[in-house]
């Protein structure tokens, strides 16, 4: 009966020794983090007009950053991109014609 209890022991450490593993290799993957990308032409402007650093301006709009100065920018990048978004169609529908 020791004998038995110890190999169950031995089984349910391994399984809990995998389980922790699996964990920390999926943990540690890199690829399963979602990377957002921003238009670089909108936050160059950002960056020019208000003189804040790329990762501040990138942290606010990820909403890493609280406060009226990161609301500002997210509407502003917002506009820029969607223009930028506009323009590309519309040449493209230039180009098409």
């Amino acid at each position: 009966m020791v004998k038995f209890c110890n190999i169950k022991l031995q089984i349910f450490a391994t399984l809990y020794y995998i389980c922790l593993l699996k964990n920390t290799i999926n943990a540690m993957n890199k690829s399963s983090k979602k990377r957002i990308k921003f238009n670089e032409i909108a936050i160059d402007i950002l960056i020019k007009r208000y003189g804040y650093s790329i990762d501040y301006i990138r942290k606010s709009l990820r909403g890493d950053r609280t406060g009226i100065m990161p609301d500002i920018l997210i509407k502003e990048y917002n506009k820029l991109d969607s223009a930028s978004k506009d323009a590309i169609q519309n040449k493209t529908k230039d180009l098409n014609e």
